[in-house]
Formats: structure tokens, C-alpha cells, sequence
């Protein structure tokens, strides 16, 4: 499923559309462009995430995680393959 189709799982095609939804819509668009354009796929972007959450809650606390397990090659490195 592509990175823009995931921005929205739970709305049918019953749902209203309002402002902020077109506008969120628009902005699932350009990071899906921007992140495919790069050569990043949902599956490596996914892949990046625990390795975010331990650098996100190390700079909000102050300390590291150990519940947050990071491992694995970085973005980078999963890009080139």
C-alpha cells in the first residue's frame, strides 16, 4: 500500500471532507512524493522508527531507554540497497 494511502486507513468513502482534511490530504501527498523521490520506501521508513524513538526520548528526557531497542542499519545505509 502506498505511504499516501496510509494517511487516511479509517475514512470510508461516506466521510466528510472538511479544510483541515484537504489539507492534511495535500501534505500526505508531498512527503509521499518527496520520500518516494528520495528512493525511501514505507518499509524502510518504518524500519527507522526505533531507532528514532530512543533519539526522540534521549532528548526529551534526558536519558536513554533501554526498552527501545536500536538496531539495524540506518536510513542511509537501507536507501543504497
Amino acid at each position: 500500500m502506498p505511504l499516501k494511502d496510509r494517511c487516511h486507513p479509517e475514512r470510508s468513502e461516506g466521510s466528510a471532507v472538511v479544510p483541515h482534511h484537504i489539507r492534511f490530504d495535500q501534505l500526505c501527498e508531498k512527503i509521499s512524493a518527496t520520500l518516494t523521490g528520495a528512493g525511501i520506501t514505507p518499509k524502510a521508513l518504518l524500519a527507522t522508527l526505533p531507532e528514532t524513538r530512543q533519539r526522540v526520548f534521549e532528548r526529551r528526557y534526558g536519558v536513554k531507554d533501554s526498552a527501545v531497542p536500536s538496531s539495524g542499519p540506518k536510513l542511509e545505509e537501507r536507501r543504497r540497497k
